[in-house]
């Protein structure tokens, strides 16, 4: 709604399964449900249908083999450039007065008396700022910030895993980005891009830092079998693979070494200090509003600030 040249419908599809929570009853119930929330928010939500057997070899042919029994579609939302609309985002910020400091480290956190004292460190120099609250969304690298003096904060336990989408080399053309169930009851998803098209996405253990997160021949090799088993007339060759999209996420907890995601943000605050975790980029204006409606009253609040005059007197004033 409010980038629409940067973010686009995109049609999905699945299929239905009348034995598990994908069969029609219910997703009709869970998209009555999402509607009104959406219209609460102020969103539009796209239309949903149901496709038989028939229609679905007609329109879907790709995804026939896998839904016996039809499929569900919907629409969601694809961002094509997300180097682009970072880059508006980031001019938008800076437009609005945001300060953007880069290739700069935050080495420490500290609370004080004022707010925060916050230590950074750039190729030059290092130096500290002062902040009355502090949002930290350091993803992976959150825990390697020192953070001291915030009462009944504790860093929580956190989990990472590896997450990957395998581009290829061409594009396998659709109406929609289709969605197919895989044994363990995960959906894989093949999504069209400009030029080619992508599939994915999996999730592995991180056994090493993030700087050094990668994907192994063996996994993608692994991951391009799971995919045609889904999707047999897709037969996929490690000669369809242009490049590996790996990300780093954190996770609830590890089942069978099989990582379990967070439904939405994970937000911890405490007297201004907010620590922020997600797996969801196109939700962040969601987030956003969550999280300033957590710092609000320690801006709305007077806070007492002591200034030196040069003649040595001391004076109070208030910031607002």
């Amino acid at each position: 709604r409010d980038y629409p040249e940067h973010i686009k419908p995109l049609a999905c599809a699945m299929p239905l399964n009348p034995f598990s929570g994908k069969n029609k009853l219910a997703l009709t119930a869970a998209s009555w449900i999402y509607r009104a929330l959406a219209a609460a928010e102020g969103h539009e939500v796209g239309k949903i249908a149901f496709l038989d057997p028939s229609q679905t070899r007609d329109l879907l042919p790709l995804l026939a083999p896998a839904a016996k029994h039809g499929v569900f579609t919907w629409t969601d939302a694809q961002v094509p450039e997300v180097q682009v609309f970072n880059n508006v985002l980031r001019n938008e910020a800076v437009e609005s007065g945001v300060v953007l400091l880069e290739d700069t480290r935050v080495t420490k956190i500290q609370r004080t008396s004022l707010g925060f004292s916050v230590g950074i460190q750039s190729s030059e120099d290092s130096s500290q700022l002062s902040s009355r609250c502090v949002i930290n969304s350091s993803g992976p690298w959150i825990d390697s910030i020192e953070v001291n003096g915030v009462p009944e904060f504790s860093p929580p336990a956190r989990l990472w895993c590896r997450a990957f989408n395998i581009v290829l080399t061409r594009k396998i053309e659709s109406t929609h980005a289709i969605g197919v169930p895989t044994p363990q009851g995960r959906l894989l998803f093949l999504v069209q891009r400009n030029t080619s098209s992508a599939i994915g996405t999996w999730y592995l253990k991180l056994n090493s830092t993030a700087d050094s997160a990668q994907i192994s021949e063996h996994e993608v090799s692994a991951a391009l079998q799971e995919m045609n088993s889904c999707l047999p007339d897709l037969n996929l060759s490690f000669d369809d693979v242009s490049n590996i999209e790996c990300g780093v996420l954190p996770v609830k907890r590890y089942v069978l070494e099989r990582p379990v995601l967070f439904g939405s943000e994970r937000i911890e605050c405490r007297h201004g200090y907010l620590d922020l975790t997600s797996t969801k980029y196109t939700t962040f204006r969601t987030q956003a509003k969550r999280v300033v409606s957590q710092l609000d009253p320690f801006f709305s609040k007077q806070v007492g600030i002591v200034a030196e005059h040069k003649s040595g007197t001391k004076e109070a004033d208030s910031l607002t």
